[in-house]
């Protein structure tokens, strides 16, 4: 695993760091093998380190904090898409999947104005690299693992005896992963269709809203958590948003054959006139239903996907509408009832 750093503030803000398979040592101290000029910074304040079972920053016996994910720790293992804060300096942590990466198939450079000479195997690649894909397991959150004691200069960091820190990921980890990875390759393909001529349209069609279903007299199941991310902009699409929607059951049961799926919506609005319609933007995992692997008794995260395509906002424009993304909602169904809805803003709970 190839793991980059994102400085988000401080005084390295926009950096990207590189991590290797040999420790990094973080803090003002010159022979850091990451100089921080941050006077809340002690001169050696934190390692990194590569394990068996992924990514470790330990804590090396300073005074001052150590937060992973606004949590003080001493230690912990890092997973794609933690932030990390040392004194006023904060990162992002990425995990660059090798073998993914090294897959991806090749694609024919197109001829349309749109995409840039790098190609869509150069923009596939850039997009698996920065995915907003943020890998946390379902609810299940891994105690931390002891306080490492200091190292002394000179010694290595990997001499320390295997311990509790040293485990595989998670297989829900693994999955969502691969998911998020599908849903990207899956958009720049679909994009790169789009581009072998010329739009007919100025503006694309709003799909049609799907029919209301009844809400179930006792819901068995409840949206535990809806988190969206943004990924950069590439030259294939102005917005792409991953929605991470984390199902769990409820306290009244839930038979084992119920059919289970949930509908996404994304709405846009129309700056001029304040409405809202859904959006005409390429939506993809809309329609989603659980892996077949799933025991219906731990929360699931799933997700679903908007991607603007390049210029559409412009085309949009020229046909006399200002349109900005203005948010989504997801509705839960179990056997043709509805059990769970949220959106966000809460307004669009109304929204059809």
């Amino acid at each position: 695993m190839m793991y980059r750093l994102i400085i988000l503030s401080g005084p390295l803000q926009g950096q990207q760091v590189s991590v290797g398979p040999q420790p990094m040592t973080l803090g003002r101290a010159a022979e850091c093998e990451l100089v921080i000029p941050d006077a809340e910074l002690a001169g050696r304040h934190a390692v990194l380190e590569q394990r068996r079972g992924g990514l470790f920053i330990l804590d090396l016996g300073t005074m001052n904090r150590l937060l992973v994910n606004r949590r003080e720790v001493r230690a912990a293992k890092l997973k794609h898409g933690d932030t990390v804060e040392l004194g006023r300096t904060r990162f992002l942590v990425q995990a660059l999947v090798q073998a993914e990466v090294e897959a991806a198939p090749a694609r024919r450079r197109p001829w349309h104005r749109w995409l840039p000479a790098l190609g869509l195997a150069g923009g596939l690649l850039l997009a698996l690299l920065w995915g907003g894909v943020r890998m946390r397991s379902a609810g299940r959150a891994s105690p931390p693992p002891p306080r490492p004691e200091a190292r002394r200069p000179g010694s290595p960091v990997g001499a320390s005896a295997p311990g509790p820190l040293e485990t595989p990921p998670a297989a829900e980890d693994v999955r969502r992963l691969r998911e998020e990875l599908s849903l990207i390759r899956e958009a720049v393909r679909q994009l790169a269709a789009t581009t072998q001529a010329p739009p007919a349209r100025l503006v694309a069609p709003a799909p049609a809203a799907p029919p209301r279903l009844p809400r179930a007299a006792q819901p068995a199941l409840r949206l535990l958590a809806l988190e969206q991310n943004r990924l950069p902009d590439r030259p294939e699409f102005d917005e792409m948003r991953l929605l991470h929607i984390t199902l769990a059951p409820a306290a009244a049961p839930l038979p084992e054959t119920a059919a289970i799926h949930i509908q996404v919506a994304f709405f846009d609005a129309d700056e001029y006139t304040g409405a809202r319609s859904p959006t005409a933007a390429l939506t993809l995992q809309t329609e989603l239903t659980p892996p077949a692997a799933w025991n219906r008794q731990d929360p699931v995260v799933l997700t679903a996907s908007c991607v603007v395509p390049h210029g559409l906002r412009d085309r949009q424009l020229l046909a006399g509408r200002k349109m900005r993304f203005a948010g989504y909602r997801v509705r839960v169904y179990a056997d043709r009832e509805l059990h769970a809805e949220e959106a966000r803003p809460q307004a669009l709970l109304g929204e059809e």
